[in-house]
């Protein structure tokens, strides 16, 4: 057996424990108990570089910092600010100085901001990791006052709009707090999208992107990221004006979908030129829906002459109908009749000498056509005499009195109609009941036509809103023109109640202004000159199709971060044009 060398290393065959040959002998294996690994000591170098870290951050935030504090200062004294929203405005005072000086004076006044803090011995940015995160920290910084300063001016318009005088002045208001509410929302995805935007957009000029493409691939660098917002349900504004869109019709798009961009197309418009010119789209609509109604030819226009020649064609039938011979009435008649003047005799009865306005000329009408049996001569003729006084009475500028006995003469009308048709199912006549119900809704349309005609020839959609909301029973194209006009009022107004958009006062003193101010700013005035030619431009985009389409569908989703994307790549400082 050959010997075994010393040293010799082995296991033990049943223990399995670690052996070595030494002195001729299996000895166990003393095993040493693990030790901690030391960390290397830190070297200067990364020392320095902690510290050059340090004070890249401290260099990003001072600006902002100092904002704070002198916000804080400010607000604390008032009771309706306090230090917290104060620090907060203060950020975003200077964020938006920033971003006026990024947009005006090419960022010449962020450089002067630049050079002070690299006189108290703050360290710059160097390469182009630094500069990079350099900007994605002062962005965030930047970004982080907006939601809660937003939220605060959102509130205290909130508080203040009940107490306001003027409608212009509440509107402005108004839009105000839309705008101050987007802007709140998600604070944390603003802060996120202002450091990525800026990230993004640093990063696109290091690699030599023009300032441009920067700042585009930086909005989209900030708003990418971060996950989509669920779409919201649509709301009542929205739902109403997609049953008013497929006839044609248009709204200024902020009284539908009030976001910051629709808010913003809408004031350099001029919003009162917009109302009227939407309005004005919508008058041919309504002229277009009603003519449809009661048959006219399309392009003629409306008149009381054409509308009574349509009562006369589809009157023919009722001519027809004088020969049915006698009909009873039935529990549905006598139910439409004493309906008719059932409130006010509550009220009488309960208020005996209360003046009710043609409660006893009403209550005879009922008592006189509240009989069991009727010839179909006479009733058709009842009918026609009913209708036509009923219009009188709704003509010209009606008093108490004549609007509550039109009303109750063309309730009757209906009543005494109604009871007619269902003598005519019961007979069997097919042909003469689809006749008769065809021409009794397009002589019903065509009163209401003239009702809301005005002298131009114009069909006035707001008087048909007016008489759905008396419970006029209004069909079709009537309908939704009235529920349009219900729903927005301001973008139905008659043209003949207000004049050519043109260019008015204000674009005047806004292209004046602009000359005078903008070379100040380093722009030149000759860029004012422009602005009153821009407004129309902006009209046609907010009233296009493309646009109007999109109100009427559901809301497209928002990503996340959009405000403080936008921020972050419009303040990022190199990718602007440096001296």
């Amino acid at each position: 057996m050959a010997e075994i060398k010393e040293g010799t290393i082995g296991r033990h065959k049943k223990t399995g424990e670690q052996l070595v040959r030494r002195d001729g002998k299996w000895v166990q294996v003393e095993v040493a108990p693990p030790q901690a690994p030391v960390a290397p000591p830190v070297t200067q170098s990364e020392e320095s570089g902690i510290m050059r870290g340090l004070g890249l951050v401290g260099r990003a935030i001072a600006p902002y910092a100092a904002a704070a504090g002198t916000g804080a200062a400010v607000g604390a004294p008032f009771a309706g600010v306090g230090a917290i929203p104060g620090a907060a405005a203060g950020v975003t005072a200077y964020g938006l100085s920033e971003l006026a000086d990024a947009l005006l004076m090419g960022g010449k006044g962020r450089q002067a901001v630049e050079r002070g803090l690299t006189a108290i011995g703050l360290p710059e940015p160097q390469t182009a990791a630094e500069r990079v995160g350099y900007e994605a920290t002062r962005a965030m910084t930047g970004a982080s006052g907006i939601p809660r300063t937003a939220q605060t001016i959102a509130t205290n318009i909130a508080a203040r709009r009940g107490s306001t005088q003027g409608q212009r002045i509440a509107s402005l208001m108004a839009q105000g707090q839309r705008i101050a509410s987007l802007m709140a929302q998600n604070p944390s995805g603003q802060v996120l999208g202002a450091g990525t935007g800026a990230a993004t957009a640093q990063t696109a000029t290091e690699m030599g992107a023009p300032a441009p493409l920067a700042m585009v691939l930086g909005i989209a660098g900030g708003t990418l990221p971060y996950g989509k917002v669920a779409s919201p349900r649509k709301t009542v504004a929205e739902k109403e004006f997609a049953a008013a869109r497929p006839e044609g019709y248009v709204v200024p798009p902020a009284s539908v979908r009030p976001t910051v961009g629709n808010i913003a197309l809408e004031s350099v418009s001029g919003k009162a030129a917009l109302q009227n010119i939407a309005s004005g789209k919508n008058q041919e609509v309504t002229n277009r829906l009603a003519a449809e109604a009661v048959g006219l030819p399309a392009g003629e226009q409306i008149t009381k002459n054409a509308l009574e020649q349509i009562r006369k064609e589809s009157g023919k039938v009722y001519e027809r109908l004088k020969s049915f011979g006698a009909f009873s009435a039935d529990n549905d008649f006598y139910s439409d009749v004493v309906k008719i003047n059932a409130e006010s005799q509550e009220l009488l009865r309960a208020f005996p000498d209360l003046p009710l306005a043609g409660a006893e000329k009403i209550n005879n009408l009922v008592n006189a056509i509240n009989q069991p049996n009727f010839d179909s001569k006479t009733a058709v003729t009842l009918v026609k005499t009913l209708r036509q006084q009923a219009t009188k009475h709704f003509s010209g500028a009606p008093t108490a009195e004549e609007q509550a006995l039109g009303a109750a003469k063309r309730k009757a009308a209906d009543a005494m109609e109604a009871l007619i048709s269902r003598r005519l199912t019961q007979s069997g006549d097919t042909q003469l009941i689809k006749e008769f119900n065809d021409a009794r809704t397009r002589i019903a349309k065509t009163y209401s036509i003239e009702n809301a005609l005005e002298l131009s020839g114009n069909v006035n959609a707001k008087k048909l809103a007016a008489q759905l909301k008396a419970d006029k029973p209004l069909t079709g194209g009537l309908r939704t023109a009235a529920q349009f006009a219900g729903n927005f009022p301001k973008a139905s107004v008659t043209p003949e109640t207000y004049g050519s958009p043109g260019v008015s006062a204000l674009d005047a003193a806004m292209a004046a202004g602009g000359t005078s101010m903008l070379p100040i700013v380093g722009a030149p005035g000759i860029l004012a000159a422009g602005l009153p030619l821009a407004r129309p431009v902006t009209r046609s985009v907010a009233l296009s199709r493309m646009l109007q389409n999109r109100l009427e569908r559901p809301p497209s989703i928002r990503r996340r971060g959009m405000t403080g994307a936008t921020y972050g790549a419009l303040t990022a400082p190199n990718s602007q044009e440096q001296e």
